[in-house]
């Protein structure tokens, strides 16, 4: 009788009922004959199907000797490979031939250790940079005790960097729901269009997109690019080795700050006779976030150039 008892890493802790030699003694020697094969193939192939075997020298088992008759013992088998399953067979090197062979264990199937994603970041904060048409994010790194150990490694795991998601509120979610959003659905009619920015703790990292990242004091900065004049809200997720955060808490309402508008475009002047011009331009591509009331119109005189017919 045997089985596979614990599982633990890359190595199987086995355990059987030992059998005794012509003088009675308990075998201490025995042959573990091991059959493993790719979880991606079918066992029933035995083409697909590999065996291999070793000699292990067993110790007792006492966890299992009560109420067996018999004498427990158990062995550890190491250096197994992920990705694979293993069934078990012993068999006595010991004693009188023929060596009686053990039916073979249930399948043992070697997985991955778990993956351990980061906790969720702080909620964002956020300051307006003046004069720009950007905004300043600022919110707490993940906890580091909460890094220690992911998947089993036992040790830290790094931040890789963080992801953004920027909103551009509704004005329904404005008026409904104020400044704080917390628990409602980051979808039309509430938001009018979303963004995601990778912000790579990475120098250089060419999935790092129009972001700029910086990390003292467990406080994690960033800046973004918003349209002037309209209402945002933030998340962050944090993301290592190990997979991607929850989203953090969401930022409070932030409306960009206005800015000057752009420069008309497409100036034509047509002299219609006399003192007269008639001027058509188009507006501004950005208007700063507020609508247009009014134009401007500055004239300066310049000499007639040279060239052609007088008078």
């Amino acid at each position: 009788s045997r089985r596979a008892m614990d599982v633990q890493g890359s190595q199987v802790r086995l355990a059987w009922m030992g059998t005794s030699d012509q003088n009675g003694k308990v075998i201490a020697t025995y042959t573990v004959h091991i059959r493993f094969w790719s979880t991606a193939a079918r066992p029933q192939d035995n083409n697909d199907v590999q065996q291999h075997s070793l000699v292990v020298e067993a110790a007792l088992c006492e966890e299992i000797s009560s109420g067996h008759d018999g004498t427990a013992l158990c062995a550890q088998v190491c250096g197994l490979c992920l990705g694979y399953a293993y069934s078990f067979a012993v068999q006595a090197a010991a004693g009188h031939e023929p060596w009686p062979t053990s039916e073979s264990s249930e399948p043992v199937i070697m997985g991955c250790p778990p993956l351990i994603p980061p906790p969720a970041p702080g909620r964002p904060t956020c300051t307006a940079i003046l004069g720009t048409a950007k905004v300043q994010l600022t919110w707490a790194t993940c906890p580091s005790h909460a890094l220690e150990g992911g998947g089993g490694g036992g040790g830290p795991v790094a931040v890789l960097g963080y992801r953004l998601h920027v909103f551009c509120l509704g004005a329904a979610a404005i008026e409904m729901y104020g400044a704080r959003l917390d628990g409602i659905p980051m979808q039309p009619p509430w938001v009018e269009s979303a963004a995601v920015k990778n912000l790579s703790c990475r120098q250089g990292d060419p999935e790092c997109l129009n972001s700029e990242i910086s990390e003292e004091g467990g406080v994690v900065s960033a800046s973004c690019d918003v349209r002037p004049g309209l209402p945002y809200c933030f998340e962050v997720q944090a993301f290592t080795a190990q997979g991607l955060s929850e989203p953090s808490p969401r930022s409070e309402v932030f409306r960009s700050s206005c800015i000057v508008p752009a420069a008309c475009r497409g100036l034509v002047a047509r002299w219609l006779g006399g003192r007269e011009v008639r001027l058509s331009w188009q507006p501004p591509s950005d208007t700063g976030g507020l609508p247009i009331t009014s134009y401007r119109v500055a004239s300066s005189a310049s000499p007639r150039g040279g060239g052609g017919g007088g008078g």
